[in-house]
């Protein structure tokens, strides 16, 4: 299942949905909507932020009966909490993009077993990380890694040429996981690498098994291409002047 979104701008607050939020093709926080507009929508609908949306989705897909292998996401999805807290809970396996300063600590660091206060009715205090954990950013760990883990990678988009990059993943426990509800889960964080270049493109989070090959996962990463292909192949269907303004028209890419 492979979500996406496309938004589309608008002036004033009076629009379904309409908020300040970031929107992909503009590359900024601008005011605009990322949902799918109906007719006679009731009053009591308001603005969501789109991974709220995108979830719903996916409860929908389910409740019909539709088995979900992975859920896939670029990063304006992959760095809400929320989203994968919500994914975990599903038990549904993810491949989500995340941002290159995202804080994560290496493996699963040690916890200390909370400690009593002393004093008779005060609950014991939460437990603490262990002294000297170390937190990173997402790139400043891919950095730390030896040369030598790169993997170069080869897959291929339906019947399109076979395209190779690099590929690096460590185990890794998102710090906002431990922030927020002070539980940590290890999960795979990886980092793809154009062939010649000195520094990564891309970051993941994923919530497969620790025993997934690289290769899998690189290879699960590129599946996202075949909802970007769809829209295209819908702008083009529209007419190459209407596709021109795709990005300002009410179409939206939530969920393929």
């Amino acid at each position: 299942m492979i979500l996406d979104d496309t938004p589309f701008l608008k002036r004033g607050g009076q629009s379904v949905g309409v908020a300040k939020q970031y929107a992909t093709t503009q590359k900024q926080v601008v005011n605009c909507q990322v949902a799918v507009t109906a007719a006679r929508i009731p009053r009591t609908v308001h603005f969501q932020e789109k991974w709220r949306l995108a979830l719903t989705l996916v409860e929908r897909v389910r409740a019909a009966g539709l088995h979900i292998d992975a859920v896939l996401a670029d990063g304006g999805y992959g760095c809400t909490a929320a989203l994968r807290t919500a994914l975990d809970a599903m038990a549904l396996p993810y491949m989500l993009g995340t941002a290159r300063d995202a804080t994560v600590f290496l493996g699963c660091p040690p916890v200390r077993a909370p400690r009593r206060t002393g004093r008779p009715g005060h609950p014991e205090i939460h437990p603490q990380l262990a002294r000297g954990t170390q937190a990173w950013t997402t790139a400043a760990l891919i950095a730390a890694q030896p040369a030598r883990q790169w993997r170069r990678v080869a897959w291929r988009n339906g019947l399109q040429p076979f395209h190779t990059a690099l590929f690096l993943a460590v185990r890794v426990t998102p710090v906002v996981d431990w922030r927020q509800t002070q539980t940590l889960r290890e999960i795979w964080l990886i980092a793809e690498r154009p062939v010649g270049a000195a520094t990564p493109s891309h970051y993941f989070f994923s919530s497969l098994p620790a025993t997934t090959p690289l290769a899998a996962l690189a290879r699960l990463i590129h599946h996202r291409w075949a909802i970007e292909q769809q829209y295209q192949d819908l702008t083009t269907e529209m007419g190459s002047s209407r596709g021109a303004n795709y990005s300002q028209c009410g179409a939206d890419k939530v969920v393929q």
